[in-house]
């Protein structure tokens, strides 16, 4: 609420920031936090995952609610991301583009296409935030894949400067990354 631009009286302004959340298992508190913002109507959150609701157990876009792109399916949301950041950026737009993806995600190919990519395009509007909680759907992501030390490794390797390797659950941390994009 403190970073991203967005105007909740008009939640399709084309000048709005973008968030992307590619982590599925996600959805349920980011639909209580749209909720509370006043996207996401109290009836809608009542009536989550019924017939009754439109809002269902993974994102789908659904501009009026801010929920930017269908997400869900390991692997979208980053390259999705990245589209509309390249986008923003050949527009000569100021928008930004804020992605949480999850780091048992990041064992999909489709990521590191999109991350060289920005690299490649040099997206200065583009944040990725990767929930290291080590946990995929079946398991822990050591088991299947790399490490966290070692993913943040290969993540690094994808930027010049603006690469933080921070403690989630720290606020003041995240705000210092925040700050540092916004400025």
């Amino acid at each position: 609420d403190k970073y991203l631009r967005y105007t909740i009286n008009n939640p399709t302004d084309e000048s709005r920031d973008r968030f992307i959340l590619s982590k599925g298992h996600g959805t349920y508190a980011y639909y209580v936090i749209l909720n509370q913002l006043g996207f996401i109507p109290d009836d809608e959150l009542k009536n989550f995952n019924t017939d009754k609701a439109t809002i269902k157990g993974c994102v789908e876009y659904n501009r009026n609610f801010m929920l930017e792109a269908s997400t869900g399916s390991l692997g979208h949301g980053l390259p999705i991301a990245v589209g509309m950041a390249l986008s923003f950026k050949m527009q000569g737009k100021k928008n930004r583009v804020i992605c949480l993806v999850g780091d048992g995600e990041m064992q999909e190919g489709s990521n590191f296409e999109a991350l060289m990519l920005a690299y490649r395009f040099k997206l200065n509007n583009l944040m990725v935030i990767v929930d290291a909680n080590r946990l995929q759907a079946m398991g822990y992501v050591k088991d299947v894949a790399l490490n966290n030390d070692r993913l943040a490794k290969v993540l690094s390797s994808f930027v010049d400067e603006g690469f933080y390797d921070i403690d989630g659950h720290n606020e003041d941390e995240i705000s210092k990354c925040l700050d540092k994009f916004y400025n």
